[in-house]
C-alpha cells in the first residue's frame, strides 16, 4: 500500500495583517499537528494563535511605518520631514511676529520731552484668567514737550536675555561640532543673537546657513530647529568654522513668540509692563493700538515644506528658467503660488533686458504689501540671471457665479443642506487648500457638479448658471465712469470672449468683440446691449469726464460651461445663487421652492 504524502503550504509572503496571518497558522497547523482537529474560536490553542496573528500584524505595521519614514512623500511625522530635509539643507519655517502701531498717552502735558525707551513691554487683556500675548516697542518713542501721546511700531514676542546680560547656554569644551540649546520656544525665526565669551568680553559671532563656507578662523555657527520647535546651536570644527576656546561662555540673546496668535484685534494692547521714568521717577502711561496687529504666521506646516524643499534644492539657489523664479519665489512668507511669465516680444523692441513678471498669490488672498514685494525682489536680485529685469504683480482674480437649483432628500431639512454645499463651495474656491484652484487652472463644470453632489443631503444639482463674473480691466481710464456691478447681460448663447470698450468722446463709447467683431456703440448713462445680443452692461458718468481712447477690457464666458482661465488669472468664488427642492421617491423629480 502506497504511503501518502503530505505537502506543507508554502508560506505566503505577503500576509501581512491580522485575518491573512490566522487564515495561514489554521491552515498550516494539521500539517504539523494531524491530531489537533478542534479550530472553535473558543479553543486556547486557537487563541494563542490569533494572539500571534494580532503580534504579527501590529509588527508589520511599525516595519511599513519605519519604511515609509525614510522617503519624503510618505513620511508623517514632522520629525522625519526635518531630517529629510535637513539633508539638502533646507530648514522649515519657525513662527514669524506680528507687528502693529501702538500708541502712547499720558494724563496731561509734561514741561520736558518723555522717553519711552526701545523694548518697552506691553502686553494684552487685564483679564487674569486670559492668556496675555505681549508685544514690545520696536524703536524709542519721544512724547514732546506740551504733548499727551505718540504712536510707535512694536512686534509681538518678549525678548530673552540683554546685549549686557545674555542667557548662558553652557561653556565650551574645546571639541568640535559641538551643540548648544536655547531653553525657550518657541523661538521667532531671525531673533537669535549668538555671543562668547573666549575671556576678553562678549563677542557676536555671525549666524550662517552653512559652514561650509566658513574658515578655520571664521566666527560662525548655524541654526537648527528640530520638529518640537528646540532651536540648537552649532560650531565648527576648525576647518569649517572655528570651535570656541576651551572654557568660552556661550550666550544668546533671542526672542520667544510667534505665531497667529499675535494678530490680535484692535484697541486689545493695553498694559504697559516696563517701568516708564520721567526725571528719574515712574509715571503713569497708558496704550492701545487703533489698528489690528498683522504678519504672524505660524511654524511651516509638514506638507508645505514636502513641496517647497525638493523646489528649493531644484533652484540651487539662482533663477535661470521661469520654474526658477517660481520655486525661489514660493518658498517666501506668506506666498501661496507663484506663475512666472516672459514677454515673448521683448527683442522685438530691442530691449537688452530680459522682462520677468511674477504674478504672487497671497496664502489669504489679499494684495502683496509693498514691504512684501521688496523683500521677494531683494532676495530674488542676487540670484537671478545677468540680463534680466523682475516685476511683480498681484493675480488677476477671477470670480465665478453660481445660480442652481439642489435637489435634496427628503429626511434632511432644507438650512442643513443649504450649509453643507455652501462649505462645499467654498472648499471647492479655497485658495490655500483646495487643489482645483491655481495660476491658469480652469475651472470645469464636472468638478463642482462633483462637489456639490457629494455634499450630505444631496441627490442631484441642475446648474443655471456657471459662468466668469465680467470684471472690467481699466487699461487706460483717465475719467472716473463706473461700471454697473449689478447690470452685466450675458446671454444664453454668449462663447468666450474678451470685449474691448474704447472710448470715441467723451460720452461715447464702441465695443468690439475679440470673436464677434464691432459690436455697436453706447453712451454714458444708457444701457448698451452688443448687436449679437451677448453682452450688455451700463457705464455711469462721474465727476471727471472720459477722454478719447480710454479703454476698458471685459472678459465673458458662456452661461454654462467650463470656464477658462489666462496664465496670470486665478479663479475665486463669485456671487453664489441657490434654490432648493426635495426629491419624490416616485418620478425623482423636484419641485423648486
Amino acid at each position: 500500500m502506497a504511503t501518502q504524502s503530505w505537502r506543507v503550504p508554502t508560506i505566503d509572503y505577503t500576509s501581512r495583517d491580522y485575518e491573512s496571518l490566522r487564515d495561514d497558522l489554521l491552515r498550516t497547523l494539521p500539517f504539523f499537528c494531524p491530531e489537533y482537529t478542534d479550530m472553535n474560536p473558543s479553543d486556547f490553542g486557537v487563541v494563542l494563535m490569533e494572539l500571534l496573528a494580532y503580534m504579527g500584524d501590529n509588527l508589520h505595521f511599525y516595519i511599513d511605518r519605519m519604511a515609509e519614514e525614510s522617503f519624503l512623500p510618505t513620511a508623517i511625522t514632522r520629525q522625519s520631514v526635518v531630517n529629510l530635509l535637513k539633508l539638502i539643507d533646507y530648514e522649515l519655517r519657525g513662527k514669524t511676529a506680528a507687528t502693529v502701531d501702538v500708541t502712547f498717552s499720558i494724563d496731561q502735558a509734561l514741561s520736558g520731552d518723555l522717553l519711552i525707551p526701545k523694548g518697552t513691554l506691553l502686553h494684552t487683556y487685564a483679564d487674569t484668567s486670559a492668556t496675555p500675548i505681549y508685544f514690545e516697542t520696536e524703536v524709542a518713542l519721544t512724547i514732546p514737550s506740551g504733548y499727551t501721546t505718540g504712536s510707535v511700531s512694536a512686534v509681538e514676542g518678549k525678548t530673552s536675555g540683554t546685549v549686557d546680560d545674555p542667557i548662558i547656554l553652557g561653556q565650551s569644551n574645546a571639541a568640535p561640532n559641538q551643540i548648544f540649546t536655547l531653553p525657550e520656544t518657541p523661538v521667532i525665526d531671525d531673533s537669535v543673537l549668538v555671543y562668547v565669551n573666549e575671556g576678553a568680553g562678549y563677542t557676536k559671532w555671525t549666524i550662517v546657513e552653512t559652514l561650509v563656507d566658513s574658515e578655520s578662523c571664521s566666527q560662525d555657527c548655524m541654526l537648527f530647529r528640530n520638529a518640537n520647535g528646540v532651536v540648537n546651536i552649532y560650531f565648527g570644527d576648525n576647518g569649517q568654522g572655528k570651535i570656541p576656546a576651551n572654557g568660552a561662555i556661550v550666550s544668546a540673546i533671542y526672542r520667544v513668540g510667534g505665531g497667529t496668535q499675535g494678530n490680535v484685534g484692535s484697541n486689545t494692547i493695553t498694559i504697559v509692563d516696563s517701568q516708564i521714568l520721567y526725571s528719574g521717577s515712574p509715571i503713569a502711561v497708558g496704550a492701545t493700538n487703533p489698528d489690528s496687529a498683522t504678519g504672524g504666521t505660524d511654524e511651516q506646516s509638514i506638507q508645505s515644506a514636502k513641496v517647497e524643499g525638493p523646489r528649493a534644492l531644484r533652484a540651487l539657489y539662482r533663477a535661470i528658467t521661469l520654474e526658477d523664479f517660481e520655486a525661489l519665489t514660493d518658498i517666501r512668507d506668506n506666498v501661496n503660488a507663484v506663475r512666472a511669465t516672459v514677454d515673448r516680444w521683448h527683442n522685438c523692441n530691442r530691449s537688452s533686458a530680459i522682462p520677468v513678471s511674477l504674478f504672487v498669490a497671497t496664502e489669504d488672498g489679499s494684495p502683496m504689501a509693498l514691504s512684501q514685494k521688496q523683500d521677494i525682489l531683494d532676495y530674488l536680485a542676487p540670484r537671478q540671471i545677468a540680463g534680466t529685469t523682475v516685476e511683480l504683480f498681484d493675480p488677476a482674480y477671477q470670480p465665478i457665479d453660481i445660480e442652481a437649483n439642489i435637489f435634496m432628500y427628503a429626511n434632511y431639512a432644507t438650512s442643513t443642506v443649504d450649509t453643507n454645499v455652501r462649505e462645499s463651495i467654498d472648499d471647492y474656491f479655497n485658495i490655500q487648500s483646495s487643489t482645483y484652484t491655481g495660476f491658469g487652472k480652469a475651472s470645469y463644470l464636472s468638478d463642482i457638479t462633483s462637489v456639490i453632489d457629494g455634499s450630505e443631503g444631496v441627490a442631484y444639482v441642475d446648474f443655471v448658471k456657471y459662468s466668469r463674473q465680467p470684471t472690467p480691466e481699466l487699461e487706460i481710464w483717465s475719467g472716473n465712469a463706473t461700471f454697473d456691478a449689478t447690470a452685466w447681460f450675458v446671454g444664453d448663447d454668449a462663447i468666450n470672449e474678451e470685449w474691448t470698450i474704447v472710448f470715441t468722446s467723451p460720452t461715447t463709447f464702441s465695443v468690439r468683440g475679440y470673436n464677434a467683431g464691432i459690436q455697436g456703440t453706447g453712451s454714458l448713462d444708457a444701457p448698451f446691449l452688443s448687436t449679437n445680443g451677448y453682452f450688455g452692461f451700463t457705464l455711469f458718468s462721474g465727476t471727471t469726464p472720459m477722454s478719447v481712447q480710454d479703454k476698458a477690457i471685459v472678459r465673458t464666458s458662456p452661461k454654462i460651461a467650463n470656464v477658462v482661465m489666462d496664465t496670470d488669472e486665478f479663479f475665486t468664488e463669485g456671487n453664489v445663487t441657490l434654490r432648493f427642492a426635495y426629491v419624490e421617491e416616485s418620478s425623482n423629480k423636484g419641485c423648486v421652492r
